[in-house]
């Protein structure tokens, strides 16, 4: 089954040095998006640091995902894309203390990460982190380092940001 990451009714951009990703709060129906306005509302805040167009692509809720012993997967919410550069994003919004919602958020990134790979394995994308960003936890501690280290293993390299603040 060919799965397609880069739907154009997928995709929402900004060119801003600065912007939010939206999700709906839980449970989600619509796919998120980038928003301009209303920071407060942001799941996660991109730094375009060169201010050129950034493509963010919604997976959740606008990708269809092959089914898995007939069930849906969960798969993050969506990619950022920055010429060739791109960057897997999962928006959560937890004050869950421990760290049930990054690991939750790391599955979720795994499954689209591997699907992505199957699927574009003969284009040259630079793929090298990917980001669990909870807005009700912006700050994280240093005690995420063994489930970056999971997470690196897991995803063949790439290397986990558990943070709210995305640099492009």
């Amino acid at each position: 089954m060919s799965v397609d990451f880069f739907k154009n009714c997928c995709k929402t951009t900004s060119s801003r040095l600065g912007f939010g990703l939206y999700d709906e709060p839980h449970p989600a129906r619509e796919p998120a998006y980038i928003l301009e306005s209303n920071e407060k509302e942001w799941g996660a805040e991109v730094k375009n640091i060169d201010e050129v167009e950034i493509e963010f692509y919604a997976i959740g809720h606008c990708v269809d995902f092959p089914l898995v012993h007939g069930k849906m997967i969960k798969s993050c919410d969506g990619l950022l894309k920055k010429n060739r550069k791109l960057v897997f994003v999962e928006l959560k919004s937890s004050k869950r203390t421990g760290s049930d919602w990054l690991k939750d958020g790391m599955d979720q990134l795994i499954v689209s990460i591997e699907l992505f790979k199957q699927q574009h394995q003969n284009q040259k994308y630079e793929l090298k982190e990917a980001y669990v960003c909870n807005n009700q936890k912006p700050y994280f501690n240093s005690g995420h380092a063994q489930k970056i280290e999971e997470f690196k293993d897991r995803s063949g390299g790439l290397i986990l940001r558990p943070k709210y603040l995305i640099e492009l």
